[in-house]
């Protein structure tokens, strides 16, 4: 088949999220499958053309948006795998931004609205001879609205990563046919099918677009974890590589984290990576954390949210702990380094969220040999099996989410467990569980037949 995807960021052009990660490894796995594959995208300021061998069209992509020509640049690309990318360029609106949510509410909304009639432009033309549309996230939903407006008739599937995620307004008219009911409502009813992570978050969904979205079937997808990119046998970013067998390597990646972080290097302190990307679930961990590090612990907190407070918060603990509590940003080379080493390096990786619309940290962290700590919420609550006492079943440590008594309690059941015989059997098993795109692919690739088909 011949498929389009569309998104607003994509490994490893940009963006190093839930979206990024499914955008860049799910055209890979259905490559593997024979698929033709096609990803549409903006080129923001971090994607240099050059560096990807990119090739820009001498035509360009003219239309009007609230009164103004647009003419933006199509600019096309491969990857390793096979897939094309394609790149949607403005000088204003995406070369001179990080990211789609740049700016204000109305600059976002704008920039939205011109690559959303940029992809209904490339749709209608369809020189590829693309068979079924595929749009990820509120931008992708922008676009297939613009396109159903604009005559296209392909069949389209909407994934939802995060129902929560509905974009800026856009009832003046930015994007044709969507209105005050939001965007991603107007999306969904544009699309045969509606897809999601789990069936918690499809549960989730239902229930905040409800009537927006008629009959439209939501269907449950699980995500997987790209094996390209975090796989511990072969990962380039660690000291030393292991596996479910031959655990040694682990600890080695171990005593070089405390190392680099400059704590002491101890085998028998556990080690707990603490990761996440909401402010409040982050605010709930640092009133917890003085509790947490009254035990015989290491933890790293990485890459939490530059809010107000937040900062400040970590920078305390780490000033009155500095030999069990270490901060550090994800930010530049340097940071995605450290995001690899302290997966590899920990025996435990608390994952903060309050909602859980995807399960890909802790599905990461389990491929690593880190035992998730984790709320009972959203998708996690179907991916994650809690641990008996024994250690004898389960895949990780669950609390209550929004609780901090829980989360402490959490952390210390898992702490416990460290120190225990069967957490070595533990570590190997969760690095035995299948989180491979193989599965997943095939269950799209079957979506797309059947929407063609029908």
């Amino acid at each position: 088949m011949n498929i389009v995807l569309i998104t607003h960021e994509m490994d490893p052009f940009v963006g190093r999220g839930t979206v990024a990660q499914v955008a860049g490894a799910l055209p890979k796995a259905l490559r593997s499958l024979d698929h033709e594959v096609s990803v549409i995208l903006p080129l923001f300021e971090g994607i240099d053309p050059a560096k990807h061998s990119l090739a820009r069209r001498l035509s360009k992509l003219t239309f009007e948006v609230g009164g103004k020509e647009y003419a933006c640049e199509q600019w096309n690309g491969r990857t390793i795998s096979g897939v094309e990318a394609i790149f949607i360029g403005h000088e204003e609106l995406f070369h001179s931004v990080p990211a789609l949510d740049a700016g204000s509410d109305d600059e976002v909304a704008l920039r939205a609205g011109v690559f959303a009639r940029a992809v209904a432009a490339l749709l209608e033309k369809n020189e590829p001879g693309w068979e079924v549309v595929h749009a990820h996230g509120w931008l992708g939903a922008a676009s297939l609205a613009a396109a159903s407006e604009a005559g296209v008739g392909l069949p389209a599937v909407l994934t939802v990563h995060d129902p929560r995620a509905d974009g800026p307004s856009m009832e003046d008219g930015i994007v044709p046919g969507v209105g005050s009911e939001g965007v991603l409502a107007a999306g969904a009813r544009r699309a045969e099918v509606i897809a999601v992570g789990s069936p918690n978050v499809a549960k989730t969904l239902a229930e905040s677009l409800g009537d927006n979205i008629g009959n439209r079937e939501i269907r449950a997808i699980a995500n997987g974890v790209d094996e390209a990119t975090w796989n511990p046998l072969t990962d380039p970013e660690l000291p030393a590589r292991f596996d479910p067998v031959d655990l040694r390597g682990k600890a080695r990646c171990k005593a070089e984290l405390q190392r680099r972080l400059e704590v002491p290097v101890r085998a028998d302190a556990p080690v707990v990576t603490v990761l996440g990307r909401e402010p409040e679930a982050w605010r709930r961990f640092v009133k917890t954390a003085p509790r947490i590090l009254r035990n015989d612990v290491q933890v790293i907190a990485l890459g939490a949210p530059d809010v107000d407070g937040l900062r400040d918060g970590l920078a305390d603990l780490q000033d009155r702990w500095p030999d069990r509590f270490q901060a550090r940003s994800l930010d530049g080379k340097e940071g995605g380094k450290l995001d690899h080493l302290a997966r590899a390096g920990a025996d435990l990786a608390l994952v903060l969220t309050d909602h859980a619309p995807d399960a890909i940290d802790p599905m990461i962290v389990q491929r690593y040999g880190a035992v998730p700590i984790v709320p009972r919420v959203g998708a996690i609550a179907d991916t994650v099996v809690d641990c008996d006492a024994n250690l004898e079943t389960g895949t990780g440590f669950l609390f209550e989410a929004k609780d901090e008594e829980e989360l402490l309690g959490g952390v210390r059941r898992a702490i416990g467990a460290f120190g225990r015989e069967g957490f070595g059997d533990l570590q190997s098993r969760v690095m035995r569980i299948d989180s491979s795109w193989e599965r997943s692919a095939r269950l799209h690739g079957m979506l797309y037949e059947g929407l063609v088909e029908s």
